[in-house]
C-alpha cells in the first residue's frame, strides 16, 4: 500500500458517511480512479454501509445504555504506545515528506561519494605525486645547471689522454 493510501482510506469512511468535504471527496475520486487498492476499499465500504442500512433493527433493553455506561465508567483504558505516534504522523505526514526527502538525498549523497569520491581522491593523490616529481626533475636540473656554471672550463675544454690519463690541453 502506497503511503498516501493511508490518508486516503481514512478519507473513504467520511465520504461513505456523507461527512467528507467537496474537496476531500473530490481528492478520493481521483485517487480511487488510479489506485485498484483504494477503489477496491471504496467498494467494500459502501458495500457494508449498504448491508448494514437494509439489517433489521435492533431492540435492546431499556436499561442498556445505562449498563453501558457503567461498565464503561468502570474500565481502565490502557494507552496504545503507537496510538500518539500514528496521531502524530497522520497530521503531520505531509511535512515530514520533505525533510524526509532531503535527509535521503544527503544519505545518497554521502554514499555516491563513498562509492565514487575514493576515486577522486585517488585522483587526486596522484596529481599531487605527480607535481612532487616534477617539482623533484625541475630542482635537479636547477642543480645541474648551477654545477655547469661553476664548472673549470679550462678542464672542460682539455681532453683526456688515452695513453697516459692525463689531461691535455689543446
Amino acid at each position: 500500500m502506497m503511503h498516501g493510501c493511508k490518508r486516503v482510506q481514512a478519507q473513504i469512511q467520511e465520504c461513505v458517511d456523507g461527512a467528507a468535504s467537496v474537496a476531500v471527496r473530490h481528492v478520493v475520486e481521483q485517487h480511487t480512479a488510479s489506485c485498484e487498492t483504494c477503489s477496491t476499499f471504496l467498494r467494500s465500504t459502501q458495500r457494508i454501509k449498504q448491508l448494514v442500512g437494509e439489517a433489521p433493527p435492533r431492540h435492546v433493553s431499556p436499561d442498556f445504555e445505562a449498563r453501558l455506561r457503567i461498565a464503561l465508567q468502570e474500565r481502565t483504558p490502557r494507552p496504545n504506545p503507537l496510538a500518539a505516534w500514528e496521531r502524530f504522523r497522520l497530521r503531520f505526514d505531509w511535512h515530514l515528506q520533505g525533510p524526509a526527502q532531503f535527509a535521503a538525498a544527503g544519505l545518497a549523497g554521502v554514499l555516491l561519494f563513498g562509492l565514487f569520491g575514493r576515486g577522486v581522491v585517488e585522483h587526486q593523490v596522484v596529481q599531487a605525486e605527480r607535481g612532487r616529481q616534477i617539482e623533484l626533475v625541475v630542482n635537479t636540473h636547477r642543480q645541474l645547471q648551477d654545477t655547469v656554471a661553476q664548472a673549470d672550463w679550462d678542464v672542460m675544454e682539455s681532453s683526456i689522454s688515452l695513453n697516459t690519463g692525463d689531461l691535455v690541453s689543446d
